[in-house]
């Protein structure tokens, strides 16, 4: 929690934290992805405005759910948000299942990311997302105002392979065995 510190003659307010950091919510909440057999799959994904304009999904992750298959091959250069390059390999076509049942599909590039889905810019505007830190929730809008609640920080490891440690990490290498395919 913020509070808003007031009463200082020089007409600015002043904030100050003193929300435990462990207590902290995250843009992260679980979704659910479409698997081979028809069933869906619970996972965490990142909202992430920064990753503009793609979204991601993990090789790692599709492997677990049998999808790999469906990857059209195609290598293209990205940069992160710390301006470094990586490649994806390919893009899918995933369905996705969020909190209120609402399904839509959407192509992801496929990429050796250490967190399983990275939702960006594109998508987020397509389903009309407010990522509200005021509620600790995500809001689309276009998706029959479906509510994703954000994850705190002390669940992130649990729920994720991703760690804070990531966003430091340098650019993303492309998996052995896709290289031998190219």
């Amino acid at each position: 929690m913020f509070v808003c510190l007031t009463g200082n003659d020089d007409g600015v307010v002043h904030f100050e934290d003193n929300e435990d950091a462990k207590d902290r919510k995250v843009a992260m909440g679980l979704i659910g992805v479409r698997t081979q057999s028809g069933g869906y799959e619970t996972t965490p994904a990142l909202w992430d405005s920064g990753a503009f304009p793609d979204s991601y999904v993990s090789f790692d992750f599709l492997a677990s759910l049998g999808l790999t298959g469906n990857i059209k091959h195609n290598l293209k250069t990205h940069r992160a948000a710390n301006n470094n390059k990586f490649q994806s390999m390919g893009t899918i076509k995933l369905t996705v299942r969020l909190p209120n049942k609402f399904k839509f599909s959407y192509d992801y590039h496929v990429a050796d990311i250490s967190t399983e889905m990275i939702i960006g810019r594109n998508l987020l505007k397509s389903l009309g997302a407010i990522i509200s830190f005021r509620k600790d929730e995500i809001i689309c809008i276009n998706a029959k105002r479906c509510k994703v609640k954000m994850i705190k920080v002390s669940e992130w490891a649990q729920l994720s392979e991703i760690t804070a440690l990531d966003f430091l990490n340098g650019g993303i290498p492309l998996p052995d065995e896709f290289q031998r395919m190219f």
